[in-house]
């Protein structure tokens, strides 16, 4: 084997490696959800652990919701009454938000 074969398959391979690159950050850029910055701040209050306690598979969609649906906010059983505290708390100050400020989101 020549070592020119080994330079223009590595060559080829990082290229088409950049072009990918490149093609991802494009389609995540149009693809972008927006989601909603309580799930994100209720999930940062939750323990992470992922143990299912509260009924939902893991941290997030409990987060989500709490926030979409309504759902108990004392559900979460490692993280017991400081958590359910703590994401009161955070329902209560976004309640509290003018209307204006929340459409601006």
């Amino acid at each position: 084997m020549d070592i020119s074969t080994v330079f223009i398959g590595t060559a080829v391979l990082s290229g088409t490696a950049f072009i990918l690159g490149l093609a991802i950050s494009f389609v995540t850029q149009i693809f972008h959800v927006e989601v909603d910055p309580r799930i994100e701040q209720l999930h940062d209050i939750l323990p992470h652990f992922n143990c299912g306690a509260c009924g939902h598979p893991g941290c997030m969609p409990y987060a989500e919701a709490v926030i979409n649906d309504n759902e108990k906010t004392n559900r979460c059983k490692p993280g017991g009454a400081d958590v359910a505290a703590k994401i009161l708390a955070l329902l209560e100050s976004s309640e509290s938000e003018p209307e204006a400020s929340k459409s601006d989101k």
